[in-house]
């Protein structure tokens, strides 16, 4: 397994992803891999802000909402300060969603 903490070597910031779209018609649809394999596609149906990112390896973790704050077992923290729980301890993101 790859070390946790090289995950952001491997991901794409929304800079790049504007510089990559800048010259592509605004009406293009967006379709998304479902994995890197290309072992399914989906449309792209949301995106999210507010979200933070806790990786497991390099390739994979969970996401947090914003909303709300949950300790390692995915406990809602009441009235939680962000100090202690696992919202403190992700990465902002922006989260991208397919349809299926």
């Amino acid at each position: 397994m790859a070390d946790v903490s090289d995950w952001l070597d491997y991901v794409m910031t929304v800079g790049e992803l504007r510089e990559k779209l800048k010259d592509l018609p605004d009406d293009l649809p967006i379709i998304m891999e479902k994995d890197a394999e290309g072992n399914g596609h989906s449309p792209l149906s949301g995106v999210w802000e507010d979200y933070r990112y806790h990786p497991d390896s390099s390739w994979s973790g969970e996401v947090t909402d914003g909303d709300y704050c949950c300790d390692d077992d995915d406990n809602v923290i009441p009235d939680c300060p962000h100090e202690t729980c696992r919202h403190s301890t992700g990465t902002d993101v922006l989260l991208l969603g397919p349809v299926n």
